[in-house]
């Protein structure tokens, strides 16, 4: 119960923080980016689609895992945000960092926290007035030190709660790794 209460306080501050990043970034209120710039959106079935790789390594005895979470075929990406879950029992968190696709820091609000083990709710977001990301790219890695031989048939995946939206501030829909769509 308690572990649970942690769980929804960590990704309630994430989505909080994710919120005041949206105001401070122009919000649904504020100034708009001016969409003459955009290109048509794509008309393929695979558009708007995030996709999550693993990779395993082993360097002596032990062994690692990346994990990357990839926007493929996307169209005005602007912000994101949810929680990258994974299996703390077979996994530990070694590190966690911010792809490019969104932009880099400064124009790029990265934020993640990893004080929960089995949670890595993140938040991305633009920072300046423009059009989103269109096309495929990294929004983030997770690296992951191997504690087990036997692992689950589920190591890493992203949680049901996930906040994408473009330069507008409309809600993207999404077609989630495992091919649900949200």
């Amino acid at each position: 119960m308690i572990l649970t209460l942690r769980r929804l306080c960590g990704i309630g501050a994430v989505f909080a923080i994710f919120l005041l990043l949206c105001t401070a970034c122009g919000g649904a209120n504020g100034n708009q980016p001016d969409p003459s710039g955009l290109e048509l959106p794509p008309t393929s079935v695979d558009a708007n689609k995030l996709a999550l790789t693993e990779d395993f390594s082993t360097e002596g005895d032990a062994s690692k895992l990346t994990v990357t979470l990839t926007a493929e075929s996307f169209f005005d990406l602007y912000q994101i945000a949810g929680t990258l879950a994974y299996d703390a029992e077979s996994l530990e968190l070694a590190g966690v960092s911010q792809g490019s696709f969104l932009g880099d820091p400064p124009e790029v609000i990265f934020f993640q926290r990893a004080d929960d083990p089995g949670q890595i709710p993140f938040a991305l977001t633009r920072r300046s007035i423009s059009p989103g990301a269109t096309g495929r790219g990294i929004l983030l890695r997770a690296q992951f030190r191997v504690l087990t031989n036997r692992l689950p048939a589920q190591l890493v995946w992203l949680e049901e709660e996930l906040v994408v939206r473009d330069s507008l501030r409309h809600d993207i829909r999404v077609s989630r790794p495992g091919g649900e769509e949200r």
